[in-house]
């Protein structure tokens, strides 16, 4: 268990255990994003570090700028969806009274 976790267990309110947790569920988590097109998808973990790209079978037969501009467009698809998760956190611990 996390020094935090081990802290915030006995001592805090719920609604601040609730805003950690959400917040540790974030960073956690794997974010996926795919490209318009279809050619590239790119996972980040929760800090925002690139953990996979998987391009089509196909991908040779794309200009390499192409191909380039699938995998910015699907590491950009996963950030947003990466920064959408730390955004409910962060309305989560508005909510709450947390900030």
């Amino acid at each position: 268990m996390r020094s935090l976790d081990r802290q915030l267990a006995g001592s805090t309110s719920a609604a601040v255990r609730d805003v950690h947790t959400a917040l540790m569920d974030a960073y956690d988590a794997t974010y996926t994003g795919r490209d318009p097109g279809g050619l590239a998808t790119v996972e980040t973990d929760g800090s925002g570090l690139v953990t996979g790209v998987r391009l089509v079978p196909t991908i040779s037969r794309h200009p390499a700028a192409a191909v380039a501009g699938a995998v910015q467009s699907a590491y950009a698809e996963a950030e947003a969806l990466r920064l959408a998760a730390l955004q409910d956190v962060g309305r989560l611990a508005r909510s709450a009274g947390a900030t």
